[in-house]
């Protein structure tokens, strides 16, 4: 919710703030106010990039947060600040002051953007590993609060006006965190209302890498950036995240250029694009499920297939519409056929360097997540630098989207792979040689101290 909201008030140069479209000079500054003036596409790119550039900086530090305050308080807390700062940036909209909301739309990455890792750290703790994906699904790719942010624009910014949508997605947030705060653990064993059975369930179908998680050991960064299946992942996560974060910003103006649709269709056909990105995404996981179960299928072969599912065959559809004149109806499916296939990368629960390197997922995780951040900051001002310059607007924006997915995809297609890499193996065993310490449902175990202790018993 938290970073989508702001779509609703600079989606097609802030016109979004009315239902009939007005014509505005492209000198013109600031959103809302008396003289009913709007941002330019670059300022309004500039709002966009800064949320994600302020998500890079917190991700770059998500393992420290974690490890002094522990991933429940740092969701929480960051999510509650990320909430306040959202409802008081309105007052940017209302002193007509840009500076005020891109410092705003910063300050709410800054304390959101270690969400993402550190839910997968919970992840890895709390589910089973044949129940992942499903996990992954609804932690990350269900999109639920995008899905309700743009349905309920469709009517609110008609009747109350968009800054209701601001108001409303930060009071949500805040109760949220709250009960964020008040029942979710950390680890299984700290939950008061986890079961025996629900704990046997858990810790038996643990891999490996939850046995890892001291923060002293070395991390082999160099072998990892030399990985080219590392360099194929990231490529591939790289394309995926530039074109989501497409639809988030710029979704109600891409549907409103395709169709005859307004402000408000223009929302619920975001909303339904990323419904059925959600749907489809949902479907494949019994099949996944299946697959990986009953091993009917290689990993490699199948994060490839998923690469092609999600990343090829709608780029594919995408170059090969561009300058095919279809009827609304047609431009419509096209749209949402885009977004839907997808989908499968949800049902994936998302490929992601636990199939590579297991033992240093987490710490490879959130550095990753925070270059794709800066990468992906770049997209608003290439959407601006087409607005500018070019006719063609939303065929030029198409044609982008369409290359970022076909490349993402043939990449990781052609050099990537869902083997655990041998220096991977390597470096576990020698941590296992080192024996600095493991950790099994939150619990620490010496394996020094221990076998000291047995010794003074038998003494």
């Amino acid at each position: 919710m938290l970073r989508v909201n702001y779509t609703v008030l600079l989606s097609n140069n802030g016109q979004a703030m009315n239902e009939a479209p007005k014509e505005c000079d492209s000198n013109a500054k600031i959103v809302k106010g008396k003289l009913n003036q709007f941002l330019t596409p670059f300022e309004i790119a500039s709002v966009f990039a800064a949320y994600d550039l302020g998500c890079a900086i917190t991700l770059f530090n998500a393992d420290s947060l974690e490890d002094h305050f522990g991933a429940t308080i740092c969701i929480g807390v960051g999510l509650l600040l990320a909430a306040v700062v959202t409802m008081f940036s309105t007052f940017g909209i209302i002193y007509e002051n840009l500076y005020v909301l891109v410092v705003a739309r910063f300050l709410i990455g800054l304390f959101s953007g270690h969400v993402l890792p550190q839910m997968s750290i919970l992840m890895m703790d709390w589910s089973p590993m044949y129940e992942r994906n499903v996990f992954g699904a609804i932690l990350f790719g269900s999109s639920v609060g995008v899905i309700v942010t743009f349905s309920a624009c469709s009517w609110t910014t008609r009747t109350w006006g968009a800054d209701l949508v601001i108001y409303s997605t930060g009071g949500i947030t805040v109760i949220w965190s709250a009960i964020w705060l008040w029942y979710v653990s950390d680890v299984p064993i700290r939950h008061t209302r986890i079961t025996q059975e629900e704990l046997n369930e858990i810790a038996w179908q643990r891999v490996s890498v939850d046995m890892f998680r001291d923060r002293r050991r070395r991390t082999p960064w160099s072998k990892i950036l030399h990985c080219s299946k590392i360099r194929a992942l990231f490529v591939l996560l790289c394309c995926n995240g530039w074109n989501l974060n497409y639809f988030r910003y710029y979704g109600p103006l891409y549907f409103k250029r395709i169709t005859s649709s307004t402000n408000s269709g223009a929302f619920w056909l975001t909303s339904a694009a990323f419904l059925t990105r959600m749907v489809l995404g949902i479907l494949c996981l019994p099949l996944l499920r299946y697959i990986i179960i009953q091993n009917r299928m290689s990993v490699t072969v199948l994060r490839k297939s998923i690469a092609f599912i999600a990343q090829v065959i709608p780029g594919t559809i995408a170059l090969t519409t561009i300058a095919v004149h279809c009827k609304e109806s047609v431009n419509i499916v096209i749209g949402l056929l885009i977004l839907g296939f997808n989908g499968a990368f949800i049902g994936s629960g998302f490929i992601n360097a636990l199939d590579l390197a297991p033992h240093f997922a987490q710490a490879l995780f959130a550095p990753m997540q925070a270059l794709i951040c800066v990468i992906t900051a770049v997209m608003p001002f290439m959407v601006a630098y087409i607005s500018e310059l070019v006719k063609e607007k939303v065929y030029v924006n198409v044609m982008m989207i369409g290359l970022v997915y076909v490349v993402g995809g043939l990449t990781f297609i052609t050099f990537g792979s869902a083997t655990v890499q041998p220096w991977d193996i390597a470096e576990a065993r020698r941590m296992v040689q080192s024996s600095i310490s493991v950790t099994h449902l939150g619990y620490e175990l010496d394996r020094e101290a221990d076998d000291d202790e047995q010794n003074s018993g038998l003494c």
